[in-house]
């Protein structure tokens, strides 16, 4: 074998190892790629967390009065026969407002004796007091109603969050499109390569060919 063919066969050997390095580096690259995208999904998840506990603490407290409104409002009706306009909205006005008139008492011993003190004492109010109590405490407050405003802005902070996460999650590698994704970049190298030295070899001959002189 003489010195040129020799000549040919390692620079075609240096051109194979350089072209799988690159293929090597690039299926390396989408580790650093995925655990990039991972560290993204963790800090999403965090946030997902934080603002729905958040959420849910602002939220609890508006609930927790609903759920006690709506308690009393239907022990009335089942017990009364009212009118289909009676909302539970209105009924509860028109208790919070004695309540804070402070005439529970009043009502008590005497307009509601017949009908709605009895009610009261069967579903666990043994004193007009304990029920004043109970309709104050129970109060949704401007307070409590812009938390839960509140509550729902971040909810639906959470709701974009957890679509990011999502989209993120169908981001990451796994090793089939990692190891697909490297040989990829050995076979786009291999052929960039393959044609850039053939044509660099035939601008060079022809080039060389120009500049012969005629025989």
């Amino acid at each position: 074998m003489n010195l040129q063919a020799k000549k040919t066969i390692a620079r075609e050997f240096i051109l194979l190892i350089l072209m799988t390095l690159i293929g090597i580096a690039f299926f390396l690259c989408t580790f650093l790629y995925n655990f990039y995208t991972e560290n993204q999904v963790n800090q999403k998840d965090q946030e997902i967390k934080s603002k729905t506990l958040i959420a849910d603490s602002l939220s609890n407290v508006f609930d927790k009065h609903k759920k006690k409104q709506s308690w009393i409002y239907d022990k009335l009706i089942e017990e009364f026969n009212v009118d289909n306009n009676y909302t539970q909205e209105k009924a509860w006005n028109q208790l919070l407002k004695v309540a804070k008139s402070n005439n529970t008492r009043i009502k008590w011993t005497t307009t509601w004796v017949s009908d709605l003190t009895p009610f009261l004492k069967k579903i666990g109010f043994n004193t007009p007091e304990s029920f004043q109590s109970f309709i104050l405490k129970y109060e949704i407050s401007s307070d409590v109603t812009r938390n839960k405003q509140l509550a729902i802005e971040l909810k639906r902070e959470t709701s974009t969050l957890n679509k990011e996460k999502i989209i993120l999650q169908e981001k990451i590698l796994n090793i089939d499109k990692q190891i697909n994704l490297g040989i990829g970049a050995f076979v786009i190298c291999f052929v960039i390569i393959f044609f850039m030295r053939y044509i660099y070899y035939g601008i060079r001959w022809s080039v060389k060919t120009l500049k012969q002189e005629p025989v």
